[in-house]
């Protein structure tokens, strides 16, 4: 896999993390009875899609590898 493709699956996984994050910090307002596991779940998931956002973007942002 090149240098695109692993940049489009960092960027795609952290996307559906994210995806997931929102979709838990909304049923916790349906599902209060799960408020710890769904707020564990969303908080645990958005620094997940926070480290893969970095990864995905880390030559633009830090210059890594710029030449």
């Amino acid at each position: 896999m090149g240098a695109d493709g692993k940049f489009k699956a960092f960027k795609t996984c952290a996307l559906a993390a994210m995806t997931v994050c929102c979709l838990s910090r909304l049923l916790i307002e349906a599902l209060p009875g799960y408020f710890s596991l769904l707020a564990s779940l969303s908080g645990a998931l958005w620094i997940i899609a926070f480290g893969l956002f970095l990864t995905a973007y880390r030559e633009p942002l830090f210059g890594i590898g710029a030449k």
